[in-house]
């Protein structure tokens, strides 16, 4: 009996650890939209029509010229121009770190031969993947899509 009471306890701990951090995800993660925006309008001839922000990255995408552009909090705002991008994922981020996986949405963008992306940002929503692989899409090619994406933190043991 004491092992299920344990048990009970780990169990209703987890629950409540998760969703305290989606509140607070929710809460804090467009914390800096404003900031963004500014950055946005400031782009010469980019009209930002959805904006997709978390924490200190934001993607933007002006619907009339089918131009991206990225904010992130350290470099300010700038147009990713298509020569930039030899590929893009919007999607599931699987992480894999010692023997446990993990995963989280994203929209990742890579320049050419890149085994990692030159720019990320979260996704809160998962109705916002399917309007981001649209606009990435319209943009970029949707040639362009990886189909997956993945990475590893900590040793590589091997197998």
């Amino acid at each position: 009996m004491p092992d299920l009471i344990v048990f009970g306890v780990v169990a209703a701990s987890a629950v409540g650890f998760f969703v305290l951090l989606k509140v607070l995800a929710a809460r804090f993660g467009g914390a800096n939209l404003e900031t963004a925006r500014t950055a946005f309008g400031e782009l010469s001839g980019f009209t930002p029509s959805d904006i997709l922000i978390y924490l200190g990255s934001a993607i933007a995408f002006d619907a009339a010229t089918t131009v991206v552009a990225v904010w992130e909090k350290g470099r300010g705002a700038r147009v990713v121009d298509v020569p930039e991008v030899d590929a893009w994922h919007c999607g599931e981020l699987l992480t894999t770190a010692l023997d446990e996986t993990t995963s989280s949405l994203m929209v990742q963008l890579y320049g050419a031969n890149a085994k990692s992306p030159f720019f990320k940002v979260g996704v809160l929503r998962k109705p916002d993947i399917g309007v981001w692989r649209r606009h990435l899409s319209e943009a970029y090619g949707a040639e362009k899509e990886r189909g997956h994406a993945q990475r590893t933190i900590g040793p590589d043991f091997g197998s």
